[in-house]
């Protein structure tokens, strides 16, 4: 039988990762919301827009499966307290991208 303090974590566990979900869907979808914005203020035309949302869904997709794999090696706490400091930090920085090159991930590499 399961105690009621092992209970409580575990309910405090499940909203936690609610919570995160939510939040990550909010994040992937407010993108577009934010065109609008963004697209006077660097100078994009709806093209350009385009591809800025087609290269965040791909990174998006890309690590879907090796970061699932990661979960399974090194465990979930780990991965998921990193991906959230990582998303975090990444979205924090994005105001600080001047134009399309880096908006797009091009000129990362």
């Amino acid at each position: 039988m399961t105690s009621t303090r092992q209970t409580s974590v575990r309910w405090g566990i499940l909203a936690l990762l609610a919570g995160f979900s939510l939040v990550s869907y909010v994040l992937r979808t407010n993108i577009s919301v934010a065109a609008k914005f963004m697209m006077p203020e660097l100078g994009l035309s709806e093209i350009q827009i385009g591809w800025v949302f087609s290269s965040f869904m791909l990174g998006y997709a890309i690590f879907q499966i090796p970061t699932g794999l990661l979960g399974d090696r090194k465990g979930p706490r780990l991965v998921l307290a990193s991906a959230a400091l990582l998303w975090s930090a990444t979205t924090l920085l994005t105001g600080l991208i001047p134009g399309l090159i880096l908006t797009s991930g091009i000129g990362a590499l």
